[in-house]
């Protein structure tokens, strides 16, 4: 049984999302053609991005923000909403499982009472999370944002600079 319940579980947390790969100065670009396309983020100029692809020739390009619709840095809102969730309904269960249950079986209602916290925040957590929503190259703020995770975000070596 406590299998059973186990199996439930890590079913909940693998289904609030993946872990994402995006961090660091990887990132994901949604092109206006509705495209997706992962890169290594080099560096960021006024109107265009210096990016490495990783499937094709891994020679930097640049990209301007024309044909960009979204650039998104990290996808773990889900995730880590899930496990938040979850560990607000273990505590809160747990809390009232302790006050409630009493007497010769009151660590076994104690023990469900978590478990059923924790099943249950769970999934309240995943669909509570924020959803990355991106960062849009058009708005100076979130050019800024996007320039924080760039490799080279205080001036560009001189192999990128010939990049026109």
């Amino acid at each position: 049984m406590k299998h059973i319940a186990y199996s439930f579980l890590l079913i909940f947390v693998l289904s609030c999302g993946s872990s994402s790969h995006l961090h660091g100065n990887h990132v994901r670009i949604l092109f206006r053609d509705s495209m997706y396309k992962e890169f290594q983020l080099l560096a960021v100029r006024d109107s265009s991005l210096i990016v490495q692809s990783y499937a094709e020739n891994n020679t930097p390009e640049l990209i301007k923000f024309s044909r960009i619709d979204r650039v998104y840095h990290d996808a773990n809102g889900k995730f880590y909403g899930g496990i938040y969730g979850s560990a607000a309904g273990v505590v809160a269960l747990g809390v009232a499982g302790a006050f409630t249950f009493t007497g010769a079986y009151g660590g076994i209602g104690v023990a469900a009472a978590i478990a059923l916290g924790g099943i249950l925040g769970m999934p309240i957590g995943c669909a509570a999370a924020k959803e990355d929503s991106g960062y849009d190259p058009n708005d100076k703020s979130d050019v800024l944002s996007i320039k924080a995770f760039a490799l080279y975000q205080y001036g560009e070596p001189p192999e990128l600079q010939k990049i026109k």
